[in-house]
């Protein structure tokens, strides 16, 4: 139910926080620009938009992140799809448009941090839905879907501590 719920929503880091802000006209604003349509195709779209509090944000005194939940997934998709070519500059600033991601599956994914780990920064890997997570190493595509396959591909590719 979770992951049906947050297929509409995506996340936006960076737009900076005034007191009083209307977030909806902000992202109307911003959003029909970006998309060429206007402001009221996009004010039609949202179902909900709303800042997320953030232990995080508060403690380095970032702005906290919106959450924005359309009514379909056509425009997030078409949102998303624009964001990885173009940049969307609000107030000045580049903002990051992120696919909300439902905290079951991120409880999931904690799971795999030894892997994680293990691939450093050195070993690009793409999370594979609903669990684990696929990657390159010595030249063959790995697909782990398990834990079990994790702790095997481990125990058969970490550098041993005997000599």
């Amino acid at each position: 139910a979770e992951c049906k719920a947050t297929e509409r929503h995506f996340r936006i880091r960076g737009i900076k926080e005034n007191k009083g802000e209307d977030i909806y006209q902000t992202l109307a604003n911003n959003l029909s620009d970006y998309m060429q349509m206007t402001e009221q195709e996009i004010y039609d779209s949202f179902d909900l938009a709303y800042r997320v509090n953030s232990i995080i944000a508060t403690k380095n005194n970032l702005s906290r992140d919106v959450v924005v939940q359309f009514t379909t997934r056509k425009l997030r998709d078409m949102i998303l799809s624009k964001s990885y070519s173009e940049d969307l500059i609000i107030d000045g600033n580049k903002v990051i448009i992120l696919k909300e991601t439902p905290r079951k599956i991120l409880r999931k994914r904690k799971e795999y941090k030894e892997i994680v780990n293990f691939l450093g920064k050195d070993i690009r890997y793409r999370w594979e839905f609903p669990e684990g997570l696929s990657f390159n190493f010595d030249g063959n595509r790995v697909k782990i879907l398990n834990i079990r396959q994790m702790q095997q591909f481990l125990e058969e590719n970490r550098p041993s501590d005997r000599s």
